[in-house]
């Protein structure tokens, strides 16, 4: 949430043992005290719900189900102020969320402050307005554009790879880049091969890793080892050595402070499960040769930041600084990245190795509120250890 504060909603009890019926329960984890606590109760029980922060710092809940037979299909939106939910009976919407539109709805922020999405199943790109004032009440959903022959499915990964675009998969190897500002699509180079339930992780330089993942859905014998590395500046896909472990189904990835990748955990409902994790460490932690990179270091950072004041960053290094790389925390699962956005942002350079990003740029639609890892990276192309700034 805008406060710094994670809140967690939505799930199931498994009563007798039985999974996949939602409940309507949220807790909020307090970071100053190391605190959780039960907040306001949604209105409606959500099973594989998709939270996204709202540049005011607000929390749009959708999608999920009641229970095996019943999609959610009626929005919510948290106030980080009062605790409680409101129902956006404007953006109810059974079609949207039938089928597997329910089922995390791949969703981000556009530069207007409202959530754009895709689904399984389908082929639609859709614009919610949480805010909105309709003839039914609060919140509106409209279809944007289609994108082409074929559907996403709700087991490939999405992600935001630029500022307003976002990086999505079709069967067939099929790659698209959405504009969630103009509505626009545009067919990209094929990834090398196909992923069923891989993991998409935003790389400290924008690159994108596609890990994990297997040809034919929960199938071991075509589970794939190696990762694909996609760079937007070329759009061209590049394959990584081997892992040791599939990585497939409840897998997940995340970039962690030091830009490498933590990779972890796959399993239920089989084919194997495992209980451990790996490390995946990018091109741009080594050298020519093969060892370890001599990085810059970030010294000091404005550590709370607000989108009307400048950061500044003072850093330590024989290179000269060629870019700023701004990556806002993940919260993985499904395939499914719900926290990462990534930022390249301007600076100016002041005396005694100093960095000004400044204010402009920082706004709460291009960068909604929360904490994001910072790094520094230098005419090599190596990155910095990211320090973690909290952005409200």
């Amino acid at each position: 949430m805008g406060n710094g504060s994670l809140l967690i909603s939505g799930g199931d009890q498994r009563p007798n043992g039985i999974n996949g019926a939602g409940i309507k329960s949220a807790n909020v984890f307090n970071p100053n005290d190391n605190s959780m606590s039960l907040t306001g109760e949604m209105n409606q029980q959500r099973w594989y719900p998709t939270l996204t922060t709202m540049p005011n710092g607000d929390i749009l809940v959708h999608g999920g189900r009641i229970d095996k037979e019943t999609p959610t299909t009626l929005p919510e939106l948290y106030s980080q102020t009062s605790g409680t939910w409101s129902q956006l009976h404007g953006a109810d919407s059974p079609d949207v969320y039938s089928v597997k539109g329910w089922y995390y709805p791949r969703s981000f922020v556009n530069n207007k402050g409202n959530v754009v999405f895709i689904k399984g199943n389908d082929n639609g790109v859709y614009e919610l307005d949480a805010y909105k004032t309709t003839a039914n009440g609060q919140g509106g959903i409209n279809h944007k554009i289609n994108t082409g022959k074929g559907d996403f499915k709700f087991f490939y990964p999405t992600v935001s790879y630029e500022s307003g675009k976002v990086l999505a998969f079709k069967e067939g190897k099929k790659v698209y880049s959405i504009n969630i500002n103009n509505f626009s699509s545009k067919r990209l180079a094929n990834i090398p091969s196909e992923r069923i339930w891989s993991d998409a992780t935003l790389l400290a330089n924008g690159e994108v890793l596609v890990s994990g993942g297997s040809s034919v859905r929960q199938d071991l014998d075509s589970a794939h080892f190696t990762a694909e590395v996609y760079n937007p500046a070329n759009n061209t896909w590049r394959t990584t050595e081997a892992a040791q472990k599939a990585r497939l189904y409840h897998s997940s990835a995340v970039l962690l402070p030091s830009g490498a990748v933590l990779v972890a955990g796959g399993g239920p409902p089989g084919p194997i499960y495992q209980l451990n994790a790996e490390m995946y460490y990018p091109d741009y932690l080594f050298d020519a040769n093969g060892n370890w990179a001599t990085r810059p270091t970030i010294t000091s950072i404005t550590t709370n930041a607000s989108y009307d004041k400048n950061i500044s960053v003072k850093y330590s290094g024989n290179r000269k600084i060629e870019r700023i790389t701004m990556v806002k925390l993940g919260s993985t699962t499904h395939s499914w990245n719900m926290g990462q956005i990534f930022r390249e942002v301007n600076f100016k350079e002041r005396q005694n190795n100093r960095l000004v990003i400044g204010s402009g740029q920082l706004t709460p639609q291009k960068m909604t509120p929360g904490y994001y890892m910072v790094f520094v990276i230098d005419a090599d192309g190596v990155p910095s250890e990211a320090k973690i700034i909290k952005l409200s």
